[in-house]
């Protein structure tokens, strides 16, 4: 159903209002923006709009399983161009379309919509339009140039708008890599008189500038891996002294090594915290606290 759906174009068709002497009902049909059901609807001189989308379950319900579908959509095609198409309002339900399809009377109802989003002026336009595409070759070549002028001039408006964007980006870029630039010079700048003010301080108390002040922070090694740092003189790395009798005690007050249901000493797992200095079980801090001196 849907290769014949889509073979049909758009239809466009006024027929008498059966309700008022002189006016029309301007009724179209097409292809929902789904691409899969088939869409009828009708504007009233009062602007008032009928419409209804059928799936392909209703389109066979409506047609009663004759024909096949190319000839369903072509008689119906012929009903709109060939003014076939006849309507009837129905009080409460809307408007009902009848015409003779594949062999057979087949009816649309069309239910009123709560807004009329589609005037007529706005149908009038797009019968008109699509009736010059159809007898004018030049006029369809007109429009679609017209279109495609619109795409290039749309999408010329996006590049513009990326560019400025670009150009802002870059040049805030270049504003903070110049205020970096200061900043890294400032640092240098303060970092040469702080260097001298050492220098002068050392050779006033005759102290060697180069020397390693045991008290100072450790400075990593920043040539090579910056992890931590083991806890071992082979090594090679210089670390400070510690109390390994006292950091075990600390240790055990707060994370002690806990038995394991076996009743050993150690866990089957050893937590990494526990790998380097290994506290004490609970007991066996229990026991070391009691045989300090008072």
């Amino acid at each position: 159903m849907l290769a014949d759906l889509h073979n049909v174009p758009p239809l466009f068709s006024c027929v008498p209002d059966p309700r008022q002497k002189n006016a029309t009902i301007k009724m179209s049909a097409n292809i929902s923006d789904c691409g899969s059901r088939f869409v009828m609807s009708g504007v009233d001189i009062h602007d008032t709009l009928y419409t209804n989308s059928f799936s392909e379950a209703e389109l066979n319900s409506i047609r009663e399983g004759t024909g096949n579908w190319k000839s369903f959509f072509t008689d119906i095609e012929q009903c709109f161009n060939s003014k076939g198409l006849k309507v009837l309002l129905q009080e409460g339900q809307g408007l009902l379309c009848s015409m003779k399809a594949a062999g057979a009377e087949v009816k649309f109802l069309l239910a009123k919509a709560q807004t009329a989003f589609v005037t007529s002026q706005n149908l009038m336009d797009k019968l008109i339009t699509f009736y010059q595409h159809r007898v004018d070759r030049e006029a369809l070549d007109k429009h679609l140039d017209e279109l495609n002028k619109k795409e290039v001039e749309s999408k010329k408006a996006t590049l513009e708008q990326e560019k400025s964007e670009l150009q802002a980006s870059i040049s805030n870029c270049n504003e903070e890599e110049r205020s970096l630039l200061n900043k890294y010079e400032d640092l240098q700048k303060e970092l040469l008189e702080l260097t001298e003010k050492h220098k002068k301080e050392c050779q006033e108390s005759g102290m060697d500038p180069d020397a390693i002040d045991d008290e100072a922070p450790i400075e990593p090694d920043f040539n090579g891996c910056l992890g931590r740092i083991p806890l071992v003189h082979e090594c090679g790395m210089w670390h400070r002294d510690y109390d390994q009798e006292l950091l075990k005690l600390i240790k055990s007050k707060f994370t002690p090594m806990v038995e394991d249901a076996d009743g050993d000493d150690a866990p089957i797992e050893t937590p990494n915290h526990m790998k380097v200095i290994r506290p004490f079980l609970k007991s066996e801090y229990d026991q070391y606290m009691k045989s300090l001196p008072p």
